[in-house]
C-alpha cells in the first residue's frame, strides 16, 4: 500500500491543520472576529484624529458662546454614540470567534454581521440626527465647517431618506432620530433571522434537531 506523501514544495506548509481550520469553520470564525476588532481600533483611531481637528478649527474661529456650547454638546454626542460603537463591536467579535457549527459556519457569522450592521447603521442615524437637532439651536451652517455629520447607512430606507431631507427644526431632527434609528435595525434584524430561518429549514430537512 502506497504511502500518501506531500509534495516538496508543501512539506513545510500546515496543510492538514489548515483545511481543519476551514472544515471546522475555525478560520472563518477566527477571521472575522479578527476583522471587527481591527475595525474597532481604526474607527476609534479615526474618531480622535476627527475630535482632534474639530477642536483645532474651533480655537482657530470665533464663535459665540452659545455656538461654543453647542460644539461641546457635539462632542459629547459623538463620545458616547463612539462608545457604543466600540462596546458593539468587542461583544460581536466575541460572540463571532464563540460560533460553533461545524456543518454551517458562514450563514450564523453573515447572520451575527448583519445584526452588528444594523447596529452600527440605527446608531449613525441616530447620532446624525441629534447633531442636526443640535446644530439647529445655534449658528448651523457656520458650525457644520467644523463638524462633519456621519453619512446616511445604505440601510436607511427612501422613505426616511426623503423624510429627513425634509426635516429643518430642531425638535423635528430630535423626534426622527430615534424612529429612523429604530426602522433601520429592524430591517437589519429581518435580513439576519432570514439567514436563520435558512438554517432552520435545512436542519429540518436533514432531519437534525
Amino acid at each position: 500500500m502506497s504511502e500518501t506523501r506531500d509534495l516538496p514544495f508543501t512539506a513545510r506548509i500546515p496543510t492538514h491543520s489548515l483545511m481543519r481550520a476551514l472544515s471546522d469553520g475555525r478560520l472563518f470564525r477566527h477571521g472575522f472576529s479578527l476583522l471587527i476588532r481591527l475595525f474597532a481600533i481604526v474607527l476609534a483611531i479615526v474618531l480622535v484624529g476627527e475630535s482632534i481637528e474639530v477642536w483645532k478649527q474651533h480655537q482657530a474661529s470665533a464663535l459665540t458662546a452659545v455656538s461654543t456650547a453647542v460644539l461641546v454638546g457635539l462632542q459629547v454626542l459623538v463620545i458616547l454614540a463612539a462608545w457604543l460603537a466600540l462596546h458593539t463591536l468587542v461583544v460581536r467579535a466575541r460572540q463571532a470567534r464563540g460560533i460553533h457549527d461545524h456543518q454551517y459556519t458562514l450563514l450564523p457569522l453573515a447572520s451575527l454581521m448583519l445584526r452588528l450592521t444594523g447596529e452600527l447603521a440605527a446608531l449613525c442615524v441616530l447620532a446624525r440626527s441629534w447633531m442636526e437637532g443640535l446644530l439647529q439651536v445655534t449658528d448651523g451652517p457656520r458650525l457644520h465647517t467644523l463638524v462633519q455629520l456621519p453619512t446616511m447607512p445604505a440601510l436607511t430606507p427612501d422613505v426616511l431618506r426623503e423624510v429627513m431631507l425634509q426635516t429643518h427644526a430642531a425638535w423635528e431632527w430630535l423626534a426622527i432620530g430615534p424612529i429612523a434609528g429604530f426602522v433601520v435595525l429592524a430591517v437589519a434584524y429581518l435580513l439576519a433571522e432570514s439567514l436563520t430561518l435558512l438554517i432552520d429549514l435545512s436542519r429540518n430537512v436533514r432531519g437534525r434537531p
